[in-house]
């Protein structure tokens, strides 16, 4: 929004201070200095081949120990705050915090929320998820874990050490990352972890060595459950434009059709910046990555000097979109956009014009919790999130209180591919409570889906899911809550910390990719404690759910038979997804493992299962019997196999439909 104020003079002035979360006192002067377009270098890295312990938790001599994490997430240049500008006047209305909104509002149905860490242990939690098939792998800033199940359980049994062999002398810090690409058959996933700095929270103390970000590369979910890793470090003074000493934080992580794209702020080890390192790894290349031959590909690398935190978009397509907030001194407040294409190894930009909104530094934004903790004194411009729909992309980020909002609100600014003229922006606030921290996803049919936090105004932080058809039209949200937080902070007793997490994520869930793989916190009672509960839920229009069906168990008898013997077996089909099945065919295999393969020996004869509702299953009241075919004797593994039978009902995955427990012996 153009602002009448006078030219601004800005007077620059470095000062390293020590971070201190608990005021968080640091500033951010949105830049307005032009940032020319900028041509990639190219490099190579080193990767090893890791196997990780799949079921050990997290090891605290592994995980700094600060709590809220040290993390700086800012600027160390203590600017001189942006003079406010003509405050924005909103004219649409608020947003409630029901589960409807205006008429003709987007239907949301909540498929699946489960609990994926009960007691996460941080006062910043920045959970993130991933999935491919039945298997999602969940983060936190010092956690991480596995559901093998489409996330309707998390055992112990599949925890992850996130400080596992972290880069040599280095100790995980926080900041996690999970994020998945589908690859035509298979799911490549990443995991990325932020190291400290030597030992030494970065930020904080007296750091003399630089931090390391790591990516575990995963083939496919198979080699994720057996914790088999390609391993890639990624350090500062590996990089020519930086050549520093120095330290990577606040990551943020996103592909388009060709290519991995990672974005990180970039410090000096006293904490001044450095601007913003992009990095780029092709798709195919990362996919011939596997255990036992872990060679990275080449990479491309982008560095802004003058870059404040930047956001790149989900779903992007065959262009990467990234944003990072600035200001002018004629214009107020913009967004600097970046573009790169798959075929172009240049960055270009364009500033576009936003709305205004009052300066957004460390402290400045107020919703205090009913025990006195304030959570928006936490937040700043560098956690906004963008999106890919058609042909718009489009941001969000949280702005604080002004004259014209009693609360901090979330700001939606949306633009045209190609040109980037805008094509609208939105407020969702409300005049008695704040919505802060979106995240955001896109579904493969275009729509947005977003995670959003009510809080203040006598209420405690609890997020909130919603679904926008239209991208260009923001007036209708309809609002479900994920949870209810019972408090602002984990302990015994509610400190005064006023932190929050910084983000979450929202994916389209593969497998079922009209619908939405998201996360989020809040705070809940353990006993007569409050604790971290992180949250991994599947939500969508009700009418895009899909199946997932599976073998849950099966019993046969005898153990031992000869050929042409009768085999009885009793099992249970479950449908584990989010929409209804037809009617399916559950068979049986005499296999030399316990996994379906070419070679296994089909026992003719199967067991009729009906059509099941989400969650259904389904048992046969008799025994299924079973002849023996002929089979060379020896002991084989008994799988039962659900919707096995061409043509295969439409579901999620087909890889969990198999169930082995038992063996038989044919003599």
């Amino acid at each position: 929004m153009r602002s009448t104020s006078l030219t601004r003079v800005f007077t620059l002035f470095v000062v390293a201070v020590v971070v201190d979360l608990s005021l968080a006192s640091v500033g951010i002067a949105r830049r307005a200095s032009t940032q020319p377009s900028v041509t990639g270098t190219s490099g190579q890295l080193t990767g090893t081949s890791e196997t990780l312990t799949v079921g050990q938790a997290v090891n605290p001599r592994q995980i700094h120990p600060e709590d809220p994490n040290p993390e700086l997430e800012s600027e160390r240049e203590r600017q001189p705050a942006d003079p406010p500008d003509k405050p924005y006047k909103p004219t649409e209305g608020p947003t409630s915090d029901g589960t409807t909104g205006a008429g003709g509002f987007a239907p949301l149905k909540m498929f699946r929320n489960a609990v994926s860490q009960p007691v996460a242990g941080g006062a910043v939690q920045e959970p993130t998820a991933a999935n491919g098939g039945n298997v999602i792998l969940a983060t936190g800033n010092t956690w991480a874990t596995l559901s093998s199940d489409d996330g309707q359980t998390w055992p112990a049994t599949l925890a992850l050490n996130p400080g596992k062999k972290p880069a040599k002398g280095d100790f995980a810090c926080c900041d996690q990352l999970a994020y998945s690409v589908e690859r035509g058959g298979h799911t490549l996933f990443f995991w990325l972890i932020q190291d400290d700095c030597a030992g030494i929270a970065c930020g904080v103390g007296n750091p003399t060595k630089e931090n390391a970000l790591t990516i575990r590369v995963f083939q496919n979910q198979q080699k994720l459950l057996a914790g088999q890793a390609c391993q890639i470090v990624l350090r500062p003074s590996q990089f020519p434009a930086i050549k520093k000493t120095a330290w990577f934080d606040f990551n943020k992580i996103s592909s388009t059709n060709k290519f991995l794209y990672l974005s990180t702020d970039v410090h000096t080890l006293k904490g001044t910046s450095l601007g913003v390192e992009i990095f780029r790894f092709p798709l195919d290349k990362l996919d011939e990555m596997h255990h036992g031959h872990c060679k990275p590909p080449r990479h491309m690398a982008w560095h802004l000097p003058n870059a404040n935190s930047m956001a790149p978009v989900e779903h992007a397509s065959s262009t990467m979109y990234f944003a990072e907030h600035i200001n002018n001194s004629a214009k107020g407040d913009e967004l600097r956009i970046y573009s790169v294409d798959d075929g172009s190894t240049k960055l270009s930009n364009v500033d576009r014009d936003v709305n205004n909104f009052a300066p957004n530094t460390r402290g400045a934004g107020r919703c205090p919790s009913p025990d006195g903790d304030d959570p928006c004194k936490r937040f700043n411009s560098n956690q906004t999130v963008g999106f890919r729909s058609g042909n718009t992309v489009g941001w969000l980020w949280t702005a604080p209180q002004d004259s014209q909002f009693a609360f901090p609100q979330v700001r939606v600014a949306v633009f045209r591919t190609g040109s980037l003229k805008s094509v609208t922006e939105h407020a969702i606030y409300s005049p008695v409570f704040a919505w802060t921290y979106p995240a955001v996803g896109v579904n493969s049919r275009g729509d947005v889906g977003v995670i959003v936090y009510s809080m203040g105004g006598g209420q405690f932080p609890s997020p909130h899911a919603f679904i926008v058809k239209d991208p260009s039209n923001w007036s209708s949200i309809g609002l479900h809550k994920l949870a209810t937080g019972v408090a602002s902070m984990p302990g015994k007793k509610t400190p005064t910390a006023n932190v929050w997490g910084d983000y979450a994520s929202v994916h389209a869930y593969a497998g079922c990719p009209n619908t939405f793989l998201a996360t989020a916190w809040s705070i809940q009672k353990s006993g007569a404690r409050s604790v971290s509960e992180d949250r991994v839920a599947w939500f969508g229009d009700p009418k895009d759910g899909c199946a997932d069906l599976a073998v849950t168990g099966a019993i046969a008898a005898p153990g031992r038979l000869a050929v042409g013997g009768t085999l009885s077996i009793v099992d249970v089909a479950k449908n584990l997804g989010s929409g209804s099945s037809a009617a399916t065919e559950t068979r049986y295999y005499l296999s030399k493992d316990a996994t379906k393969s070419p070679g296994d020996v089909l026992i003719k004869g199967g067991t009729a299962v009906p059509a099941l509702v989400p969650d259904g299953q389904f048992s046969p009241t008799h025994a299924t019997s079973l002849t023996i075919p002929t089979i060379a004797p020896g002991t084989y593994h008994l799988l039962a196999c659900a919707n096995d039978v061409i043509p295969i009902v439409a579901e999620t995955t087909l890889g969990n439909n198999c169930f082995s427990n038992q063996s038989i012996t044919v003599s």
